[in-house]
């Protein structure tokens, strides 16, 4: 089985890094676009196992791709056989369904992304008219889909101007519910800082955010992006750093925020609280024990923690990452370089069981 894997350019050779230790027989296609990986061999493990394997630099993932080549037809004649000869199976099953049609977007040609909408208004046409009954199971492709228990979607990505990856398959393969895979969050115009989208991100990946009156820790607050966040939920934040928070907040909010000019690594709780939110720049190691201190005393019971990784070896920062999570008797955790994460890593994890289950797959204990 080939299945093609999509992530940032930076974040290539880290993901094939990753693919081969999670399977050493492991072969790759040579490819000319970073960001867009083809592994080979993927067949000699069990379904459940990779399609549950939500992989820390993976954005999007395309399961037995079929290969076409753009130059000898046009878009529309590639559109009209893709419907003809691949959508039987969506055509007789009661699964709902939808497109990811985008392209890839290391790729310059500005035409590019017209064309992948004008491929979907034509896939649409087509379905309507030749398939009724499956056009009337098809819905938006949209984030509020990403609760429902399983659905076809069916992908149309144009690899550069002379090659398209099309495939049709069901959600539990592993595929995001965005296109490519990229969860763009909605700017705050309020918060101080990018990395408010950091943390954005991060709850939307845990299907779980800071509720009223939970109590958070934000180590290495400053300037406010996090605890910006946090205090939007309705929580009460401590916010340790000795650089200023510099929020412009209502009267309500500012009665929810504790400034403590301190450093986070030696900062300790008097008592246990709800959350820990730590974004430090700091070396990696130094969160790691951070994170570990915590987790000895349990001081938290969620907690999302950011880590920079180093440009030597940054697999070995990953592996520390892993083993502290393994070994700490969490109820599930995960890691995940997130779109708006850098050259960074972003470590999410409850000693408590969750309510609801995430979209994308946790490793549960």
């Amino acid at each position: 089985m080939d299945i093609c894997f999509l992530c940032k350019q930076e974040n290539h050779l880290l993901l094939q890094s990753e693919l081969s230790d999670f399977l050493p027989s492991i072969q790759f296609s040579q490819t000319h676009q970073k960001g867009f990986i083809i592994a080979h061999g993927m067949s000699k493990l069990p379904k459940f196992s990779l399609y549950q394997s939500d992989f820390i630099f993976e954005q999007q993932r395309i399961v037995e791709p079929i290969t076409l080549d753009m130059q000898e037809s046009s878009l529309r004649k590639i559109a009209k056989i893709f419907v003809e000869q691949y959508f039987r199976e969506i055509d007789q099953s009661i699964l709902s369904w939808t497109i990811h049609s985008f392209y890839l977007q290391n790729d310059n040609n500005p035409n590019l992304s017209s064309l992948s909408k004008n491929t979907k208004k034509w896939i649409l046409e087509l379905v309507k008219e030749r398939l009724p009954r499956a056009y009337k199971r098809y819905i938006e492709c949209s984030d509020s889909i990403g609760v429902s228990e399983n659905y076809h979607i069916v992908q149309f990505m144009i690899l550069d101007s002379k090659k398209i990856v099309l495939a049709v398959n069901q959600k539990n393969m592993g595929i995001s519910v965005y296109e490519q895979g990229i969860s763009r969050m909605k700017w705050n115009k309020l918060a101080p800082s990018r990395s408010f989208l950091k943390i954005e991100e991060a709850f939307w990946y845990m299907k779980q955010r800071p509720q009223h009156k939970e109590v958070i820790i934000d180590l290495g607050a400053a300037p406010g992006g996090w605890t910006y966040s946090a205090l939007s939920s309705g929580a009460l934040v401590t916010a340790v750093d000795n650089g200023p928070i510099k929020l412009s907040l209502s009267s309500e909010m500012k009665k929810k925020i504790t400034h403590l000019k301190q450093d986070g690594l030696s900062f300790i709780p008097k008592k246990p609280v709800d959350w820990l939110l730590c974004d430090m720049l700091i070396q990696p190691n130094q969160t790691l024990q951070t994170l570990d201190t915590w987790f000895q005393q349990r001081l938290m019971k969620y907690f999302v923690v950011n880590v920079k990784l180093p440009n030597a070896s940054p697999m070995r920062i990953i592996q520390n990452a892993k083993t502290l999570l393994e070994s700490a008797a969490l109820a599930w955790w995960k890691i995940k370089s997130l779109y708006h994460d850098r050259q960074e890593i972003t470590l999410m994890g409850s000693f408590i069981h969750r309510v609801q289950k995430p979209d994308v797959q946790m490793i549960d204990t």
